[in-house]
């Protein structure tokens, strides 16, 4: 298995270089990761050797088992209205006056990735449209490009969303 996963600190650029939008397109989805809880913080304040315990972190899964579990996300069942559903919300997002750059079609195939492995995590064999939308932020929100930058970019991307028919 492959995979990527890269910092980006969202206040300070100075002595850094913004990914491209070509760039940022490939990364399956981007999640952002606040400030711990004061008591999480705390803890972390009291241990010693943060780094050499990191080394020694026991992995959860072998090589082969990532596998195993891609090879069964892959056979989660996602029905037609589900994929028409995601090209609308693509298409929705692209023809909105308030998007200067749409979701890619990589964009809209990341979406459906993602939202059969959030099916599988939940147990399911099938993708439904909540499913889609619990990750639409995951996956949107670093693709798209607003004409007007706004304090709120994931309420806009979900008031779309909302908009957009939810297939029966």
């Amino acid at each position: 298995p492959f995979f990527v996963i890269a910092t980006e600190n969202p206040v300070d650029q100075v002595g850094t270089f913004r990914l491209p939008d070509s760039q940022l397109d490939r990364f399956l989805a981007r999640i952002k990761i606040w400030y711990p809880p004061e008591d999480a913080e705390l803890e972390i304040l009291r241990e010693e050797n943060l780094r050499e315990k990191a080394l020694h972190i026991k992995k959860l899964l072998s090589p082969e088992e990532v596998i195993k579990l891609q090879k069964e996300t892959e056979k989660v069942i996602v029905k037609d209205p589900i994929r028409k559903y995601i090209v609308e919300i693509a298409n929705a997002i692209r023809n909105d006056d308030r998007i200067a750059i749409g979701l890619s079609t990589r964009g809209a195939l990341s979406l459906l990735r993602l939202a059969k492995a959030w099916a599988f995590l939940h147990g399911r064999k099938f993708v439904t449209p909540d499913d889609v939308k619990d990750i639409a932020i995951y996956v949107i929100s670093h693709r798209i490009k607003f004409k007007v930058e706004s304090a709120a970019p994931e309420e806009l991307i979900m008031e779309i969303i909302e908009n957009v028919r939810v297939p029966l």
